[in-house]
Order: C-alpha cells, then sequence, then structure tokens
C-alpha cells in the first residue's frame, strides 16, 4: 500500500474512533463536556480544518481509482490471454477497488459523522430544554401545592368564621328572646302597679267615706 493511502487508512481508524467517542453511553455531563470539546475547541477546530482539506484529495483519490478500477474492469473484458497476464490484470483490479473501497468508506464515514454530531447536539439541547422544564414543573408542583396548602388554610378560617357568625347569631336570639322577656316582664310590673295604684285609690275612698258618716 502506498504512502497515501496508508494515511487514508489511519483517516478511516481515527473516524472510527471518533464514531465509536460519540456512541459511547457517557452520562448526560461528560458527553455533555465531549460535544462542547468537539464543537467550540480550537484545536479540533483547526483539526477539522486539515481535515477538510484531507476529504477533498481523499476525493480525488476516490475519482482516481474509481477510474482505475473501470479501466481495469474493460481491460479484463478484453483480454483473452490466461497466465501471468490475466493474474495481473486481477491484482490490478483488486488495488484499484481496494483503493476505491477504503477512499469510498473514509468519505461516507465522514458525512455520518457530521450529520451524527449534528443530530447529536440537537438531542444535547433538547435534553437540556427537558431538564430546564423538569425543573419548571417541579417548581410549579411545589407552588401548586403551596396553593392548596393556603387554600385549605383558607376554608377551615372560613369554616371558623361560619361557625363564629352561627355562634353569634344564635346568641343574637337568645339577647332578642332575653329583651322580649325583659318588656314583658315589665309590662306586667306596670299594669300590676296601674292595678295596685287603682285598688290603692279605691280603698282612700272607702276610708273617707266611712269617717265622714
Amino acid at each position: 500500500m502506498s504512502l497515501h493511502y496508508e494515511i487514508v487508512f489511519y483517516l478511516l481508524a481515527f473516524e472510527a474512533l471518533i464514531f465509536v467517542v460519540l456512541l459511547a453511553p457517557f452520562p448526560l455531563k461528560i458527553r455533555k463536556i465531549v460535544l462542547n470539546f468537539f464543537s467550540k475547541s480550537k484545536i479540533i477546530f483547526q483539526i477539522k480544518k486539515g481535515l477538510s482539506v484531507g476529504l477533498v484529495f481523499v476525493a480525488l483519490l476516490f475519482a482516481d481509482s474509481l477510474n482505475k478500477m473501470l479501466a481495469a474492469q474493460k481491460e479484463h473484458e478484453r483480454s483473452t490471454s490466461g497466465g501471468a497476464g490475466d493474474t495481473f490484470l486481477h491484482a490490478k483490479m483488486f488495488y484499484a477497488q481496494r483503493n476505491m473501497y477504503l477512499t469510498g468508506s473514509v468519505l461516507f464515514l465522514s458525512l455520518i459523522l457530521n450529520r451524527f454530531h449534528t443530530l447529536i447536539l440537537e438531542l444535547m439541547k433538547n435534553e437540556e430544554k427537558s431538564e430546564v422544564l423538569k425543573q419548571q414543573a417541579a417548581q410549579q408542583s411545589k407552588e401548586y401545592m403551596k396553593l392548596l396548602d393556603k387554600e385549605k388554610d383558607y376554608e377551615k378560617e372560613i369554616a371558623e368564621l361560619k361557625k363564629g357568625k352561627e355562634e353569634w347569631e344564635a346568641s343574637l336570639k337568645t339577647s332578642e328572646q332575653r329583651e322580649k322577656q325583659h318588656q314583658q316582664t315589665v309590662t306586667s310590673f306596670m299594669e300590676l302597679t296601674d292595678r295596685y295604684c287603682e285598688l290603692e285609690k279605691k280603698y282612700e275612698m272607702k276610708v273617707g267615706d266611712k269617717k265622714g258618716n
């Protein structure tokens, strides 16, 4: 394998390693640190720029290996001889196919990594939003429970006020009844007093008549 295809192979291994790291089931905090490192690190940014240039080079190698493979296939189809010449054509076709699959795998995996990284970032943002919503829901639930407790306290106060009102109304009725009884007693007393005065006058008149006779 020539030097440039060895570099392509190491690039494929590097992409596979990154893919495994992104697929690893890390906890949310560790995954966030890893993704922030891949997204915001200046070193990773420089590596991405270098990889972009390298992918252009890999794309050229892919086109070259594809042309060589097609040419080898046509040459093999036109060839009618056997032996060493036929073996040479098979080897040439094999190397062309190997190089095409190698470079094609690098290009395909780079596209998958780019899209996968974007999806994971979106997933992380959604998870963060979900955590915020959960915290807000928990806070709202606490506030709701506080409101329920206050409502129960208000209901108790209202019940106590109703009870006090009923007691006051009962006391008022008792006071009114006592007032009526008092008025009746006063009226009866006044009637008895008037009756006593009338009887006393009649008695005095009788006594006066007896003295006159």
